[in-house]
């Protein structure tokens, strides 16, 4: 007979009921050893010698001594639950892993951005934590998450899948991006109709940005943006307008690669969605869910305007401020 046909499908207290009574050859000190009543190990017992189909004990006297078949039962019993404490043992080494190395997939401006500051402030916290970005686009970064080669990925919306518990953090608007001297580089703020006849540099295709871009100046102008020079790079696409070819309109995140350009609220602006996507099914680390909630609230404090401005101030950004956020900062000063 072999330990699995011996000891499948049975309840753990009763093997431990009996280990405990075989060693302390006694069914009340056993009792006392495992912080159970008498009656419950009595009935442990029990439940084993039915189970095989005799005796476990001979009562000898007011001690316990072992039957031949309990005396075959207890070694296999022992190298049982050995096995399964060090299996709980492994598990919790797996676990605790898990949660010393957090895996985090993000698009190109939150990756290059923000995370490798976000990611360093956490780390101070929890120095025994490592980290490994994986950047892609929203597409890229939803299969990392589902194919288990990132704990949390941070996207652009939307985002509507089954395996995925989808959180929204944000929602910021496009501005425009000029070089100094551009005949919309002087103004407070512009509508879609003023830059729909410009060459713009624009994202890719396959962005989830440029999409939304059309959407919205199609939606407002009934045309399409005149896009005259592509990339995928964010910091390309800066270059570009550097260059003096064209202007473009980039997230309000994103302003610190436009250092020596010049950035002018669009009054129609499309609006862009940053959010955060888990696995609904596999298992959540503490550690990591606290990096979750750490990296959102970070998220939302580069976002707001006295963020937005400070940023601007220490890249080299020239911010125009539009009329109604100039009423909104003197009505905030004159509550002061």
């Amino acid at each position: 007979m072999n330990d699995t046909h011996l000891l499948g499908n049975l309840n753990m207290s009763h093997i431990e009921a009996f280990i405990q009574a075989a060693h302390l050859e006694s069914f009340s000190r056993a009792a006392e050893a495992l912080d159970r009543t008498q009656g419950a190990v009595s009935q442990s017992i029990a439940a084993l010698e039915e189970r095989y189909g005799g005796p476990l004990f001979d009562r000898l006297g007011r001690r316990l001594g072992l039957t031949p078949l309990g005396e075959v039962l207890l070694p296999r019993a022992e190298r049982a639950v050995a096995e399964l404490r060090g299996a709980a043992e492994e598990i919790r080494g797996v676990l605790n892993a898990e949660r010393d190395k957090i895996y985090v997939g993000a698009f190109q401006s939150v990756a290059g951005r923000l995370m490798p500051e976000l990611i360093g402030d956490f780390v101070r916290l929890h120095p025994a934590v490592d980290f490994l970005l994986l950047e892609g686009e929203r597409d890229d970064v939803v299969e990392m998450v589902k194919r288990a080669e990132a704990d949390v990925g941070f996207v652009l919306m939307p985002v509507e899948d089954p395996e995925l518990d989808v959180v929204s953090i944000f929602t910021e608007p496009y501005l425009l991006i000029a070089p100094h001297g551009h005949r919309l580089a002087g103004r407070r703020e512009v509508s879609l109709a003023d830059i729909v006849d410009e060459p713009l540099v624009g994202f890719g295709d396959r962005s989830g940005s440029w999409q939304e871009i059309v959407a919205t100046f199609e939606r407002a102008t009934g045309r399409r943006p005149q896009r005259r020079w592509t990339s995928d790079d964010i910091i390309t696409v800066a270059g570009f307008v550097r260059a003096r070819l064209g202007v473009a309109l980039i997230p309000r995140l994103a302003l610190l690669i436009a250092g020596e350009l010049v950035a002018v609220p669009i009054v129609d602006a499309p609006t862009r969605t940053v959010a955060y996507v888990l696995p609904r099914r596999r298992y959540r680390s503490p550690t990591m869910l606290a990096f979750v909630e750490h990296a959102r609230r970070q998220l939302l404090a580069h976002t707001s305007p006295e963020a937005v401005l400070a940023q601007c101030e220490k890249y080299g950004v020239t911010y125009r401020r539009s009329a109604a956020a100039e009423r909104r900062s003197r009505r905030e000063t004159a509550k002061r």
